[in-house]
């Protein structure tokens, strides 16, 4: 990322920060399933993955 916005740490830092907290939850498969079948919009599940 440093690389891509030509040296620019403090940008690189910001996203990574951004990204940490998407990746920070943790859920099991099981409750991922539960969650694309109640919550297909919201999760952005296809109606393949709510037949599981």
């Amino acid at each position: 990322m440093i690389i891509e916005r030509e040296g620019d740490k403090d940008w690189a830092d910001q996203i990574l920060k951004a990204e940490d907290e998407i990746y920070s939850e943790e859920v099991d498969l099981l409750q991922l399933l539960t969650n694309a079948a109640f919550n297909p919009e919201k999760s952005g599940s296809t109606q393949a993955t709510q037949k599981i």
